[in-house]
């Protein structure tokens, strides 16, 4: 178990070697992004046949998301792609699912249409109007146009998940699920 306080953030996490003679698994519990004062980075990798798929990742993981700004959606699928090939290039035998949580501190407002506290883009990387996308998604769930950046939302996440690992957001005595668990027979996965 390890907790910190650095930046914006207080951190924890906590993990369990199991029935397993070795630790598969690997964590950046906070780390800076060169050239990027506002963002930081956190992540946790589920190794899986030996600790090496897990530790590259999490060695890797600082130099590829340098290169992805600004985030967006293609620039971290860009980024996922590049780590598998620098996985594939440098561990024969192992594998690690991953949730990378990258936290911005805005420094301008933005307004964004939100689905609980998912920010929804369009199907071209624009936003639309709630009225396009309720037209297109028959979902329950109501969409709403907010405003982030300001001093009640200061902050942007960012989260990627690679297989069945779970993040969530603390705050206060509430929290929220930030992945939803893997399901193979998903379409939409």
């Amino acid at each position: 178990v390890m907790k910190t306080k650095e930046w914006h953030l207080k951190i924890g996490t906590a993990m369990m070697r199991g029935r397993r003679r070795y630790f598969e698994d690997a964590c950046v519990v906070t780390a800076a992004v060169p050239g990027q004062p506002n963002v930081r980075i956190q992540a946790v990798f589920d190794g899986h046949g030996g600790p090496e798929s897990a530790q590259a990742l999490a060695v890797n993981l600082q130099d590829v998301l340098t290169a992805a700004t600004p985030f967006t959606q293609h620039s971290l699928e860009q980024a996922c792609e590049e780590l598998e090939r620098r996985l594939k290039n440098s561990v024969a035998r192992s594998g690690s699912t991953a949730v990378i949580v990258i936290v911005e501190h805005l420094d301008h407002k933005e307004e964004v249409i939100v689905q609980g506290r998912e920010i929804v883009p369009s199907m071209d990387g624009h936003f639309d109007t709630i009225q396009e996308l309720n037209s297109r998604f028959t979902e329950s769930a109501p969409r709403e146009k907010i405003e982030i950046g300001n001093r009640k939302r200061p902050f942007k996440l960012h989260v990627v998940n690679v297989g069945d690992s779970r993040a969530m957001l603390v705050t206060g005595e509430s929290y929220a699920a930030l992945t939803r668990d893997h399901v193979p027979d998903d379409p939409g996965e």
